[in-house]
């Protein structure tokens, strides 16, 4: 993992065999950043996905082991107000060898080539609190 911070945003680069979801929260922890927002571009394997099924109140999930190119990614990092550990909320979508698009919830996914990202950090925490409707951790803005 390489980064710079430039002016208010951080540029970081992946490099094949890094983890996406585990290099960002180590990042977040590098930097002591609690909370802000990020896009990123670039190529993975080994990902694996969710969608969130409302009746069931759990990610329905699947792994895609082949090696695709990113069309898509951005998300935030949040805190949780309980263990103060990040929370990465990101969402993505990438394109197969036949240019089938795949996407929804990000848990991991395994860098090929290259990972580039954009982070902009905010100044003051995002919390995240149960939602006890659907059994997940949203956004606390109030």
């Amino acid at each position: 993992m390489n980064y710079k911070k430039i002016d208010d945003i951080y540029l970081l680069c992946l490099s094949e065999g890094e983890r996406v979801i585990s290099s960002i929260e180590s990042f977040a922890e590098l930097e002591k950043i609690t909370s802000g927002f990020f896009w990123a571009v670039g190529a993975i394997k080994n990902v694996e996905l969710g969608i969130f099924d409302i009746e069931e109140k759990e990610y329905i999930r699947a792994i895609f082991k082949d090696y695709y190119e990113i069309v898509s990614c951005h998300g935030n990092i949040s805190v949780d107000p309980e263990t103060g550990k990040h929370l990465i909320h990101t969402h993505i979508s990438f394109a197969d060898k036949q240019f089938n698009i795949h996407g929804g919830h990000l848990f991991e996914a395994e860098v090929t080539v290259t990972f580039e990202m954009v982070f902009m950090p905010v100044t003051v925490p995002i919390y995240r609190n149960i939602n006890p409707k659907f059994n997940l951790k949203l956004w606390n803005v109030v």
